[in-house]
């Protein structure tokens, strides 16, 4: 909802530290293209997406799940075009407080990523790595 002074704190805080990190990744990510991993649901039955970069080698992969009661669990990024196999994904940002340790450091699994855990209303950025 509107942010009410004194009211909405953690709200506040949050939003700070994602505007934070949007304008340092910025540089790398302005005017690509984006390929959908896991695209949004028209149904709506399904409330995580993720997405990164379609043009050249990715460097960055957003998950977000729009569902802000439930969490979502155990699911697979799927292969990204472009990276080696065995690329790592290393969480560089969350919406979340709390995030599980096998969802810090995402390894390949020969058919993709897997989550654990995405928390209600959450959402992450992993770097890409080698």
């Amino acid at each position: 909802g509107p942010y009410r002074w004194g009211k909405n704190g953690a709200q506040f805080q949050t939003l700070t530290r994602l505007r934070l990190y949007a304008e340092a990744i910025w540089p790398q990510i302005a005017g690509r293209h984006t390929r959908w991993l896991i695209p949004p649901d028209a149904t709506a039955e399904s409330k995580h997406m993720a997405w990164t970069q379609r043009d050249g080698k990715p460097a960055f992969v957003f998950v977000a799940n729009t569902d802000t009661h439930r969490a979502v669990h155990n699911f697979n990024l799927p292969r990204i075009p472009d990276l080696a196999e065995g690329t790592v994904l290393t969480l560089g940002f969350s919406t979340a407080t709390r995030v599980l340790e096998g969802d810090r450091l995402l390894s390949d699994q020969g058919y993709g990523h897997k989550v654990w855990e995405l928390g209600p209303d959450e959402g992450r950025v992993y770097r890409v790595g080698e």
